[in-house]
């Protein structure tokens, strides 16, 4: 039989093991405060209970065995785990699916979120470190000296081995279950992997497209190319700001060769990913999250251009040709004309990237046999911003909003002056619809999130610009400008009036134009659009 200072030894581990997985996620106070608003609400709170205790428990138990070899690997196992969880719960206040799906999106972009969130992976990974060394040296030892009557079967090889097997329980309720909901409720070091496995092993739809839902246009379409940038935050554009000297080109070019510029719009969502599918669908976010495939199944916009005459021509200085993003597929590629990965065509500097893709936007209008359709995806201004722009013009600061700002004075504004000149001297009837995919948290409300965080979302992440060129055509006129009042929302429909579908019908299936300014209050969506996370309304 147990000794009693073994039994208080054994239950105090327990104890204060689960007490360090729960402080690390989701923390104590956020924890209580959910179990009282379950409490609030009429919530049956013992099964999440049961779960995040089974759960630790599982953790915990490995732990028990003295072969130093065992334990030692099992907690550099552990260790990963609990870092990439814990930088989340750090940088995000959570680890869900959505954190999984960002981690599936947007893995290419790995090192960059390292360098950007630095501090916040070093403290996770002190405080890993510091939790899975605290339970190796507390935990209590199953030998002969401590059970004298059972130790020699508890210190035996196989019962040793037997302590590992509890983690096959949550292997098996990921065969079993229809759907995740109880890993968001597992000890961390579970959650990770459960959660990994669980969207691996229920991959997004990644097929054919439906057909297009409108008839053709009688009318000839012009080139139509539309500009996403990437985390470009439009209060931070001097063109929108007083403040700012981050566009005098844009500026400039105003006085002599005026475009439309419809002011700080809130974005479709606050995350890469999303954001581009729902500009490339016009999908509703609201009814793409109850179906889960059908802003991956709806016609998108190479095909209505298609439809129009359009040659669609795709141009991305984000991606390989093996490593795709934002939801973006092979399917998808082979519906395109001509689909380029500037990476792979071009061997130029990362901050060169995106004035590449300037000069190839020219090429194309250039060599052009019909009108054409392009989607460019910027570099933009995505983190490390001093990666974006080139390191002579880095002056001797550390400061984060200089460095953005030249992000954007090079890959904003210089960009245009490469991209518009040339564009209006080939004479070649052109607009040209520029957005970012989403705006950029620099530190305001205490959050170091820069995008994409799913609840509780300030304004900042969603604050982008738009800008309407028209060259060498009056195709623009429609529109009667009242900055600031309009809505990202309304770029599907006003592509595809542009591409000559009626406006009455457009309107109809996909919402507001930008043919007048958002009716009704102003909003973007956060976290997961298809189907498997939470997705989170927020007004803007």
């Amino acid at each position: 039989m147990f000794k009693v200072n073994s039994y208080i030894h054994l239950i105090g581990y327990f104890c204060f093991g689960i007490a360090l997985l729960i402080a690390i996620d989701p923390g104590w106070s956020i924890w209580l405060g959910s179990l009282q608003y379950d409490l609030h609400e009429g919530e049956n709170i013992l099964p999440r209970l049961l779960v995040l205790l089974c759960s630790s428990v599982i953790v915990l138990l490995p732990f028990l065995g003295a072969r130093r070899y065992w334990l030692l690997v099992y907690s550099l196992l552990l260790f990963p785990l609990c870092l990439l969880g814990y930088s989340f719960v750090l940088i995000q206040g959570q680890f869900t699916f959505w954190e999984v799906s960002i981690v599936i999106n947007e893995w290419g972009l790995g090192a960059d979120a390292l360098s950007a969130f630095l501090p916040q992976v070093a403290m996770a990974t002190g405080i890993t470190l510091a939790v899975i060394v605290a339970i190796w040296v507390l935990r209590p030892r199953l030998t002969e000296t401590q059970m004298p009557l059972s130790g020699q079967l508890l210190g035996s090889r196989r019962f040793q081995a037997a302590l590992f097997l509890p983690w096959l329980l949550p292997t098996a309720y990921l065969l079993l279950a229809g759907g995740g909901y109880w890993i968001n409720h597992f000890a961390l070091p579970l959650k990770v992997p459960a959660s990994l496995a669980f969207s691996l092993s229920h991959p997004v739809y990644v097929g054919p497209r439906n057909a297009v839902v409108l008839e053709a246009p009688a009318t000839k379409p012009v080139n139509l190319i539309f500009i996403v940038d990437e985390s470009v935050r439009g209060d931070f554009l001097g063109i929108n700001n007083i403040d700012e000297n981050t566009t005098p080109f844009l500026e400039a070019w105003q006085a002599h060769s005026p475009y439309e510029n419809f002011g700080v719009v809130n974005s479709v969502s606050n995350c890469s990913a999303p954001s581009n599918l729902l500009l490339r669908t016009g999908a509703d976010p609201e009814q793409a999250a109850l179906s889960g495939e059908l802003a991956l199944k709806t016609a998108n916009i190479f095909q209505y251009a298609r439809h129009s005459g359009l040659r669609t021509v795709y141009l991305d200085a984000q991606v390989t040709p093996d490593r795709l993003q934002n939801y973006f597929t092979q399917a998808e590629i082979s519906q395109l004309d001509q689909f380029v990965a500037l990476q792979d065509q071009h061997n130029v500097e990362h901050h060169q990237l995106d004035h590449q893709l300037a000069r190839d936007i020219i090429q194309q209008i250039k060599q052009q046999d019909q009108p054409l359709f392009i989607y460019a995806n910027k570099i933009g201004a995505h983190f490390p911003y001093e990666a974006t722009y080139p390191p002579e013009m880095q002056k001797t600061t550390t400061d984060k909003l200089n460095h953005y700002r030249q992000a954007l004075r090079w890959n904003v504004d210089t960009f245009f002056k490469i991209l518009l000149p040339r564009l209006k001297e080939l004479k070649e009837p052109t607009l040209i619809v520029y957005t970012s995919d989403h705006g950029q948290g620099l530190g305001e409300h205490g959050n170091n999130s820069t995008h994409c965080l799913p609840t509780a979302v300030p304004a900042e992440q969603a604050k982008v610009p738009l800008l309407l060129f028209s060259l060498n055509t009056d195709a623009a006129q429609q529109y009667q400008l009242q900055p600031g009042q309009y809505s990202q929302f309304q770029v599907f429909s006003s592509l595809l009036n542009m591409m000559g579908y009626p406006s009455g019908k457009v309107r109809e299936l996909f919402g507001q134009d930008l043919s007048q300014p958002w009716q009704g209050p102003r909003y973007f969506y956060s976290g997961d659009l298809v189907g498997n996370g939470q997705l989170s309304k927020n007004v803007f």
